[in-house]
């Protein structure tokens, strides 16, 4: 019984280890991701709706624990019941290539401040 215990437990982190991997950039740089995984490009970005659009603006930036507020995401005079007339704002018209750029700049170094000496 205990032999069958551990081999049930041992299939099981190997299923799991094996399970858990979606993926990862490789050293050059290229995403191994695919499927609903893999990084959307600007090209099928613009294609969706301003409706999706907004949705992956939104669900990217919630990550980053900011989001996006939607009166500024579509244009002022959009916005209403029928979301068939939404069109997005002009700041936001090139709103994943601006956000790539953004996570690609490095933070500028701030000196440690010297705790010794206040």
């Amino acid at each position: 019984m205990k032999k069958q215990l551990n081999l049930v437990v041992a299939a099981s982190i190997a299923l799991g280890v094996a399970a858990c991997s979606p993926g990862s950039p490789t050293p050059t740089g290229v995403n191994s991701l695919k499927g609903s995984a893999a990084q959307l490009d600007s090209a099928s970005y613009a294609a969706l709706s301003p409706l999706q659009q907004y949705q992956v603006a939104n669900k990217l930036t919630s990550a980053l624990f900011t989001g996006v507020p939607a009166r500024e995401f579509f244009a002022a005079g959009s916005i209403g019941a029928d979301t068939s007339k939404l069109a997005v704002s002009e700041k936001y018209g090139n709103f994943l290539n601006k956000l790539r750029k953004d996570l690609d700049t490095p933070l500028l170094e701030e000196p440690t401040p010297d705790l010794a000496n206040p």
